[in-house]
């Protein structure tokens, strides 16, 4: 497993501790061909790329992911980006590319609702469907439908799927980890039939680094998860 969001360096886009012996960050199981990225600067995110993807990655792919982290680090001024995870570069044979991006969803406190209602108003949206995650109540959901879809730097995005999942302890925000494929419109790419074939293999790959997500404890330790029900 990879430990992510525990950096020394990225101390502030931690998850806050919730106690002295009680969560602190998580990990998931990353599959070969992915990259993790922690949140930093745009330069510092950069360089995890240049050092990790190949060289035969297309230059475009790389210019689009450095007009992608502008936006993102711009639309964060609060530091609730946690984490992101990408393919290293398009899949192959494909124009096709994936990434996860973690982060905080604040929870803005109401005698009305919390957590638990936020996550049943989810649960109604077509297609989501509850499921545990880490030990965790989550709620999965597509977010994009196929009338949606929005080109954005030659890329146009495919699919969107997230999942928000309940925080051991916490009220006052959720966790949210939101899978992207985009397509690069900008070279040759196959029929609709290969693209959705390629984007049903990535939800069915999300789905199941979602089973590997675990909760971490201060010390590193990885929290069980019939243990991480009981810190309700």
């Amino acid at each position: 497993m990879e430990l992510a969001g525990t950096e020394d360096h990225l101390a502030d886009r931690r998850l806050v501790v919730i106690a002295a012996q009680d969560i602190s960050s998580y990990a998931m199981a990353v599959p070969a061909g992915w990259v993790h990225i922690p949140i930093g600067d745009r330069a510092s995110m950069l360089g995890v790329i240049s050092s990790v993807v190949e060289d035969t990655a297309d230059n475009s792919w790389r210019a689009s992911i450095g007009s992608l982290f502008d936006t993102a680090l711009a639309s964060d001024p609060n530091g609730r980006l946690l984490d992101t995870f990408m393919t290293q570069g398009p899949l192959p044979g494909t124009a096709i590319a994936a990434s996860i991006t973690v982060a905080r969803v604040e929870v803005v406190p109401s005698d009305d609702h919390g957590v638990e209602e936020l996550l049943l108003a989810r649960l109604t949206r077509d297609g989501a469907r509850v499921r545990s995650i880490g030990g965790s109540v989550g709620v999965v959901s597509t977010t994009l439908g196929e009338s949606e879809r929005a080109v954005e730097d030659s890329a146009e995005v495919l699919a969107r799927e997230t999942a928000l999942l309940q925080v051991p302890g916490q009220d006052a925000f959720v966790l949210a980890l939101v899978l992207n494929v985009v397509a690069d419109t900008s070279g040759d790419r196959p029929g609709a039939e290969s693209e959705r074939n390629v984007v049903h293999a990535l939800s069915d790959l999300f789905d199941a680094m979602l089973g590997t997500f675990r909760w971490v404890d201060h010390t590193g330790a990885v929290v069980p998860p019939a243990e991480a029900r009981e810190a309700w």
